[in-house]
């Protein structure tokens, strides 16, 4: 029936010319993605060139000899200011641990800045 309808319509386009319309469109859909296909592929080289070109010069950058020596040097002078650093803390531990007969923490205020509030307390608690 569908069949029977579309034959009854009037054709508006010449058949020659419909034919030609489609190979037409179909030549531009091909060209087209002719050059998106080249624009694609020509994108992901230079990507993986600009890559590998980065890595390569990140990886095999050779460092000279004053180079070597300034970071030789500063590598020393950092271990060295860190082996003073704890050497030095340990003498204070020492020296603390010397000064005090219990071995208790040493106050770094003396008694005289005491809260006299809390002083008033423990004379009272006292019974001083």
């Amino acid at each position: 029936m569908v069949s029977s309808y579309l034959a009854a319509l009037p054709e508006l386009v010449d058949t020659k010319f419909q034919g030609y319309l489609a190979d037409t469109l179909l030549f531009c859909h091909e060209r087209r993605r002719i050059y998106y296909e080249w624009i694609l592929n020509i994108g992901i080289v230079v990507a993986m060139v600009a890559v590998f070109t980065a890595l390569y010069t990140l990886t095999n950058h050779k460092q000279s000899n004053y180079e070597k020596q300034k970071r030789l040097i500063e590598d020393q002078h950092f271990v060295l200011s860190k082996i003073k650093f704890y050497q030095e803390m340990q003498e204070k531990q020492k020296q603390k641990q010397q000064e005090s007969i219990t071995q208790l923490p040493v106050f770094q205020t003396p008694p005289d800045h005491i809260d006299e509030t809390f002083a008033t307390k423990y004379r009272d608690f006292l019974g001083v």
